[in-house]
């Protein structure tokens, strides 16, 4: 009969290495990020247009979501040159609290939107549209754009309105999104493989893009208009 035979390791040298403030800096490496680093840095100072008041993201609805979320239906009606009904952002995607009033940089719609989310025209449903209000009830409330409208009620979705009609549940609607959302994330499952336009343009993009056409056109940014969303 085979015996097992066990190997014991004897002796195990551990060496600890640490980087911290006394580790020499690699001139050379400095020396060839510095002039990326100093033309990133340039570029996101740029000041693309003015806030006349400070903003402030809050649930249901805040200043900031709701002037994000119709910069972003403006600038998906240029994109996809058809009828869009709506625009909604969802509120963790935003990633700062505020916005001040005073000069915005690109920057600063970078850090409000880091990630690269890009712009997604989806066709929805009646029914599904609802099942989307429902998401947005059930999770507090999400920036809208004008077009939209709802209650909130018990953590339900009433009163959906839809360019100041009542929501049709036999209707069909184009609604712009964020990719992320539009393939299922943050609990909308039922919206993966419903059809999709993609439009090529990142979220932080068109809301550059927006600000800079108002600058041009002489117009600062107001905050976003409240009363899309009503919870009694």
């Amino acid at each position: 009969m085979a015996s097992c035979r066990v190997v014991h390791v004897a002796d195990v040298q551990v060496t600890d290495f640490r980087i911290g403030e006394s580790t020499p800096a690699d001139s050379a490496l400095l020396a060839l990020i510095q002039p990326y680093q100093e033309r990133v840095e340039k570029e996101m100072n740029v000041v693309i247009g003015k806030a006349t008041a400070a903003m402030t993201k809050a649930q249901p609805e805040g200043t900031l979501g709701n002037w994000m979320a119709d910069l972003v239906y403006r600038q998906g009606l240029q994109y996809d040159g058809g009828s869009i009904a709506c625009a909604l952002l969802n509120s963790g995607g935003i990633r700062m609290p505020g916005l001040s009033a005073g000069n915005i940089t690109k920057g600063t719609v970078f850090e409000l939107m880091p990630f690269d989310n890009q712009l997604v025209v989806v066709t929805l449903s009646g029914e599904v549209m609802m099942q989307l209000a429902d998401r947005i009830a059930e999770k507090g409330g999400w920036p809208l754009s004008e077009g939209l409208s709802l209650t909130i009620l018990d953590g339900r979705a009433t009163e959906v309105q839809i360019q100041g009609q009542p929501l049709d549940m036999n209707g069909s609607y184009r609604v712009l999104l964020p990719d992320y959302v539009a393939n299922g994330g943050d609990d909308c499952p039922f919206l993966i493989g419903q059809p999709q336009k993609q439009l090529g343009v990142f979220v932080r993009d068109a809301i550059i893009e927006a600000v800079l056409q108002d600058t041009r056109a002489g117009k600062d940014q107001e905050p976003g208009t409240l009363g899309r969303i009503s919870k009694p």
